[in-house]
C-alpha cells in the first residue's frame, strides 16, 4: 500500500509555514509535524490528534521567513517521520527520559485501541497505525491558541484531505474536543451524528471509511476510566 503524499501536499505545507512566519498569532518558537505511518500499517487505523504538543524539535519563527529556512524545517520533520515509522514511540514507551509515551493518556488509549483492533500486542501495536494531527504547526510546547488555529485552518483541512486519500484508512479515530473538530467536519462535508455517549461524540460513515470522533481521554467526565474510553471507541468502530 502506498503511503506517499502528493507533491501538492509539500507545496501547501510550505505555504502554511510562510503564512505562520509572518503572523502575529504565531509564537517565537514552533514545532512542525509531518504525519507518521508505522512500518506494519495496512490501512486499518489512522489516529488523528489535535497538534504535535512538543513531541518534535522546535524551530524559530525567524528561520521560516526565508524560503530556504522553510524548506530546511520541513525537510527535517519529514525525514524524521518517514524514517521513524512509529519506532520512537514504541522503543521509548517506558524508557524515555524526556517525554515518555506511556505517560500520555492520548498514547495509552491509542495503543490500547490499536491492540483491541488486532494490530499487535502492547506498544508494538502502534507499528500498525498511521498518526497525524488536525493542525500541523504548534507552539514549542502546548497547543495552538484560537487565533493561531484560524490562521492554519484552510490549509490544514487540505493537508488532512490529502493524508486520508494517500493513507486510505478503513477506520479513522479523531481524538479531540468537538470545538476543534467542527471546522474540519464542515469543510470535509462529514455528516456529523449526535452524541453517542460520554466518550464518543460522533460516528461518521463516509464512503468506505468509519470515523469515530472521541473526546480526549484526559477530558473524560468524572468517574470514567481509560478502559471505558477504549471500550466505547472499539464499540463505535464495530457497531
Amino acid at each position: 500500500m502506498t503511503r506517499s503524499l502528493p507533491v501538492s501536499y509539500t507545496k501547501a505545507f510550505l505555504e502554511l509555514l510562510e503564512n505562520v512566519a509572518s503572523s502575529r498569532h504565531a509564537p517565537a518558537k514552533l514545532a512542525a509535524f509531518w504525519p507518521i505511518c508505522g512500518d506494519r500499517y495496512t490501512g486499518e487505523l489512522l489516529v488523528i490528534g489535535r497538534a504535535v504538543d512538543s513531541w518534535y524539535d522546535s524551530v524559530a519563527r525567524e528561520e521560516l521567513r526565508s524560503e530556504g529556512g522553510r524548506r530546511a524545517a520541513l525537510d527535517k520533520t519529514r525525514r524524521r517521520s518517514e524514517s521513524d515509522c512509529m519506532r520512537e514511540f514504541v522503543d521509548e514507551w517506558y524508557t524515555s527520559q524526556d517525554k515518555r509515551p506511556s505517560r500520555s493518556g492520548f498514547w495509552r488509549t491509542a495503543q490500547q485501541t490499536a491492540e483491541r483492533l488486532g494490530l499487535g500486542v502492547g506498544p508494538a501495536s502502534l507499528h500498525g497505525i498511521c498518526y497525524t494531527n488536525l493542525f500541523k504547526i504548534a507552539p514549542e510546547t502546548g497547543n495552538p491558541a484560537r487565533g493561531f488555529r484560524r490562521l492554519q485552518i484552510e490549509i490544514s483541512v487540505n493537508l488532512l484531505r490529502d493524508e486520508i486519500a494517500a493513507f486510505d484508512p478503513r477506520r479513522i479515530l479523531v481524538v479531540s474536543g468537538q470545538d476543534w473538530v467542527d471546522e474540519f467536519a464542515k469543510r470535509l462535508h462529514l455528516p456529523m451524528s449526535c452524541v453517542i455517549d460520554d466518550d464518543v461524540f460522533a460516528v461518521v460513515e463516509n464512503r468506505q471509511q468509519r470515523w469515530v470522533l472521541a473526546k480526549r481521554p484526559d477530558r473524560r467526565e468524572k468517574g470514567l476510566t481509560e478502559a471505558s474510553w477504549v471500550e466505547a471507541v472499539v464499540k463505535a468502530f464495530s457497531s
